[in-house]
């Protein structure tokens, strides 16, 4: 898994994990690498409101509000 989240980042997606891991800020910690659960968000251009970055953080924060956390088997 973790080849794949570096490519992911290199390509500027946004990783994270779980929605009780928080910081949400980008950085895989090993929590997020032993943990099950991943969310990541393609990169985004930035707009004259928000940066891409921003808009990523603000999507993975959306995504966990709309959700209710689940243990995965």
């Amino acid at each position: 898994m973790q080849a794949g989240i570096v490519i992911a980042q290199e390509a500027g997606a946004f990783v994270s994990g779980s929605s009780e891991t928080s910081p949400h800020d980008g950085d895989v910690t090993e929590e997020i690498l032993t943990g099950r659960k991943y969310i990541v968000v393609r990169a985004i251009g930035d707009t004259s409101e928000e940066s891409g970055r921003v808009a990523q953080v603000r999507t993975v924060k959306e995504f966990y509000e709309s959700i209710e956390e689940w243990d995965p088997k």
